[in-house]
């Protein structure tokens, strides 16, 4: 038997019970009853009825319940609320803690749902429409139309003629000012937005939901970017440039990427915004272009020596991005934010002429004995530095000497040469 004590507040809510009728839910008639219960070594359970009991832990939760008839609400201990939603014999964890608990309902955080338990697909789609009917599972549908599968399929296909064509104007619903976020993601995989009257909502959708804070759906702001670079490039590179302006949100990676690549194509003049979000970044990887314009990954170990990417070197990459089928920007992780920037700064014809200075410093010949390795000899002794850290803090300093870890160098910019290195400190 479990050890401690049980804590339960109890918020009960009635709800009348309708019979089952064609199209439309039904909810149980009381609340939950779930409690919370403290075990050995400080873990805690949340215990309900018919529900298959959630091991929290040991932070999760500080002991008030707060449910309902479709959910649970547990106060967290550092503020807001966990909310666990009735699926079948479960109370299934939402994604996200929450300052209103009420506001976390099945119909908006079911994409979150959906993509964290496939086991539950269908079950969550059957909850929805137990609640609410056909309209409900309407409206979970199209939030989860870019997931779709064969738990999908078959809830779309039990569906009233009526109902699936609500699934299709959710989806485009989720496009237009003011309507929730939710399936905006849904609707950018599904959606052609080179449609006329897509194209005109883009540039208001876009402002509106990028000033979201967390920002939701990154990733469909990038698309919808892009799209309406290749709608309404003038209008995109201002829609762009205020996006920039705004700052890093974090976590909206997505989002900036195709701000850059929209400023980039529209030659759009916000460079102040620009080097403002990379910050100290003017030595970036990504600035510097392989043979063709090819890019650098940064991972990559590299000897330095790779040039400066000019507009001509980025144009290309910028167009063909801007082109990209949506399904491939939607699956790719890789951010090129960096790398974006510099293209808007060229296509603007406003890199910075310190930055270019920069690039050049990195790549001076450097003079240099072969041995020995910095750090072995005596402070001041003639050495030998790695070469990529010589040429990286090159274009990092604008002075002259440099020190760096175990080396000291000089850089003569009239020479063009990298050179005087020296031990700067004395190895073991």
């Amino acid at each position: 038997m479990r050890s401690g004590v049980a804590f339960a507040v109890i918020l009960a809510m009635c709800a009348c019970r309708k019979g089952p009728q064609p199209g439309k839910g039904e909810v149980p008639d009381s609340a939950i009853e779930a409690r919370i219960e403290r075990g050995d070594a400080g873990r805690s359970t949340l215990v309900a009825p018919k529900f298959q009991p959630i091991d929290l832990g040991r932070d999760e939760a500080e002991g008030v319940v707060v449910s309902d008839t479709t959910r649970v609400a547990l106060r967290a201990k550092r503020g807001g609320y966990r909310v666990f939603h009735a699926v079948g014999d479960r109370l299934v964890p939402g994604p996200d803690l929450r300052p209103d608990w009420k506001t976390a309902t099945l119909e908006v955080e079911a994409r979150a749902l959906y993509t964290a338990n496939p086991d539950l697909h269908a079950a969550i789609l059957a909850e929805g429409r137990r609640r609410g009917g056909d309209d409900a599972l309407a409206r979970l549908l199209a939030r989860t139309v870019d997931l779709e599968d064969p738990a999908w399929k078959d809830a779309e296909a039990a569906l009233s003629a009526d109902a699936r064509r609500l699934v299709k104007a959710e989806v485009r619903r989720a496009l237009d000012p003011g309507a929730p976020p939710d399936a905006l993601l849904g609707a950018v995989a599904s959606v052609d937005l080179g449609e006329p009257v897509i194209v005109a909502t883009l540039a208001p959708r876009i402002r509106e939901v990028a000033k979201g804070r967390p920002v939701p759906h990154p990733r469909a702001l990038g698309v919808m970017l892009r799209a309406l670079a290749r709608s309404r490039p003038e209008e995109a590179g201002r829609v762009a440039c205020d996006v920039i302006a705004a700052g890093d949100p974090g976590g909206a990676g997505a989002m900036l990427d195709g701000a850059l690549l929209a400023a980039a194509h529209a030659k759009a003049r916000c460079a102040d915004a620009v080097v403002k979000l990379l910050g100290d970044e003017r030595c970036h990887p990504s600035f510097r272009c392989g043979p063709g314009g090819a890019r650098i990954d940064p991972r990559a170990a590299s000897d330095q020596t790779e040039p400066l990417c000019t507009g001509a070197d980025l144009a290309p990459d910028v167009a063909r991005e801007i082109g990209r089928p949506t399904p491939e920007v939607l699956k790719d992780d890789a951010r090129w934010t960096e790398r974006w920037a510099l293209a808007a700064l060229a296509a603007a014809d406003a890199i910075p002429p310190a930055w270019i200075t920069a690039h050049e410093r990195r790549r001076y010949a450097i003079v240099q004995p072969k041995a020995p390795p910095c750090g072995e000899g005596r402070i001041g002794a003639p050495c030998r530095c790695d070469e990529a850290t010589l040429r990286d803090q090159a274009c990092r300093n604008d002075s002259s000497p440099v020190t760096v870890a175990f080396c000291r160098f000089e850089v003569d910019a009239k020479q063009k040469v990298i050179g005087g290195v020296t031990s700067a400190s004395q190895g073991m």
